[in-house]
């Protein structure tokens, strides 16, 4: 968590190696088998605006996955990319105006109840994000896989062995 105060004369740089019992936390709340290495970079500046903040980074983690197709574990990185704009001022949230100098199509700036941002917390969500739904192996191959499905019994399958018969009576 870090303070608005901090980045209001200059950007605050923040690099973070996640160790210890944060990153069997993480490895729970993300549902991987192990954690090699989580890395966060991100810097918080004050936009030209005035009270609105920008937090860009990104955060990489290094993990064992377990493949879809062989159930096998591997190591996977994934990498989540960020660039989000906070205030505390109601009005900077809702103003529309040119003068945000802000895309409003592209970006939404945030409304903070409090003068901090969890810079952790706004990096693992887009983590979680960036993660593959659906983990493969690079060795894998989805032959493997479609060989599982044609060898499954479909419930019409023998149907038409049975029209078949029936039309040579």
């Amino acid at each position: 968590t870090v303070s608005l105060g901090l980045a209001a004369a200059e950007p605050v740089h923040i690099r973070h190696e996640a160790s210890g019992q944060e990153l069997s936390e993480i490895k729970t709340r993300l549902g991987v088998g192990k954690i090699f290495s989580l890395v966060l970079d991100a810097e918080l500046q004050r936009t030209v605006i005035g009270d609105i903040y920008q937090v860009s980074g990104n955060i990489k983690l290094n993990a064992e996955r377990t493949c879809i197709i062989t159930l096998e574990n591997f190591i996977e990185t994934t990498e989540g990319v960020f660039d989000e704009y906070f205030t505390t001022s109601p009005e900077q949230a809702t103003d529309q105006s040119e003068n945000l100098l802000i895309d409003p199509d592209e970006y939404e700036v945030t409304l903070l109840d409090q003068d901090s941002i969890d810079i952790g917390e706004l990096a693992l969500q887009h983590l979680v994000l960036a993660l593959n739904p659906y983990p493969r192996a690079p060795d894998a191959s989805l032959a493997a896989g479609d060989e599982i499905i044609t060898k499954t019994q479909r419930p019409f399958a023998g149907l038409g062995d049975l029209l078949a018969q029936k039309k040579a009576k």
